[in-house]
């Protein structure tokens, strides 16, 4: 299982023809409130390094909340 901050949410999931899952969402930072989240995962379950940070892209898109549905 992997971990980015704690405060993460997913609300859906596409599996890509390459086999990799990008994972949608809603990640919670103190001082920031949410922000919308994505995850780009391999075949084998670990997170793709090529895909923003670690794995992880966030995006903060309005001041207060950003939720992925």
């Amino acid at each position: 299982m992997t971990t980015y901050s704690g405060g993460e949410a997913a609300y859906g999931l596409t599996l890509l023809p390459d086999g990799k899952v990008v994972v949608l969402g809603t990640t919670y930072t103190s001082g920031n409130g949410s922000m919308f989240f994505t995850a780009k995962f391999t075949p084998s379950g670990l997170p793709d390094p090529a895909w923003g940070n670690t794995g992880a892209v966030t995006l903060d898109i309005h001041p207060d909340y950003d939720i992925a549905t």
